[in-house]
């Protein structure tokens, strides 16, 4: 219940030598793109956590420097219900206020279904959803060529 209600969420990098993008507190070597977040949250995104998971998106979306895309790792999250569709909207709304994109990538298609349900597909056209996360990352690095970077100069301070 509680897991539900507070799911881990955390920030993620790439580790030279291990294969995929790893958590950066466990990891505080790991690599990062200039510009791009890889936010991980690991539960179903609804009314009780949803407020939790918009806060955590722009404290990161705050950073120093300021980030151009958020991309959720979203394969974790099993459901969105309205009031998370809601938050959604205004995420999306805010990060662009400030110049940031907001992009999805391995969201499962019953949850993508619902997304689009919810009427989000107003606001997130197909190319803001990605099959892969290495696919959202090659297209982020396509779209900036933003090179790896530790996490300590990727970041100013923060590693």
């Amino acid at each position: 219940f509680r897991r539900a209600w507070w799911p881990y969420s955390t920030v993620l990098g790439r580790v030279p030598g291990l294969e995929g993008y790893h958590d950066v507190r466990s990891h505080p070597g790991a690599e990062l793109l200039p510009g791009l977040v890889i936010f991980r949250f690991d539960g179903p995104l609804f009314f009780a956590n949803a407020k939790s998971f918009r806060d955590e998106v722009l404290r990161c979306a705050h950073a120093e420097p300021a980030p151009r895309r958020v991309l959720i790792a979203a394969e974790p999250m099993t459901d969105v219900d309205t009031t998370a569709a809601d938050i959604l909207e205004e995420l999306d709304a805010a990060l662009r206020d400030r110049g940031v994109d907001l992009v999805f990538a391995e969201l499962k298609d019953p949850v993508r279904r619902k997304v689009e349900r919810y009427g989000l597909a107003r606001t997130f056209d197909a190319s803001r959803f990605h099959p892969t996360v290495e696919g959202a990352i090659e297209a982020y690095r396509s779209d900036s060529g933003a090179n790896w970077t530790p996490a300590d100069r990727a970041t100013g301070d923060r590693g």
